[in-house]
């Protein structure tokens, strides 16, 4: 799905009650990829953890928190996180994390990383 698309966002919070914040945050992107003004460059991790983790809820309400602030440093475009769900019949279904940025793979990469494993020790904590 990565190399097919130009930007990959879902929803932060779980329950889904974030739609229209994160489209709020979408449109200005999709808007800057359209004009020209950024190049788009995504990097994801998987996690092999899938499951249902509630962020209202510490811990995952502060990983929320970081993967929004994370959003925010100079050059990155758009963080997203997903569960994945247990339940389902593909083997290769597992938790991730995908990173946008404005054509800088190496930080798209290095942050996608770095949230993977804050991800990873949220759930195993």
């Amino acid at each position: 799905m990565l190399g097919a698309a130009d930007l990959v966002v879902s929803c932060r919070q779980y329950p889904h009650i974030d739609y229209d914040e994160r489209a709020a945050e979408m449109l200005p992107v999709l808007a800057a990829i359209a004009d020209g003004s950024v190049k788009s460059c995504t990097a994801a991790y998987r996690i092999p953890a899938p499951g249902a983790y509630p962020t209202p809820e510490e811990p995952m309400r502060s990983f929320v928190e970081r993967l929004t602030a994370a959003q925010h440093r100079p050059g990155v475009l758009m963080t997203s996180a997903n569960h994945g769900f247990e339940g389902s019949d593909q083997p290769d279904l597992a938790a991730s994390v995908v990173v946008t940025t404005d054509g800088d793979p190496t930080l798209a990469d290095r942050v996608a990383h770095e949230l993977a494993d804050d991800l990873l020790a949220v759930i195993k904590s």
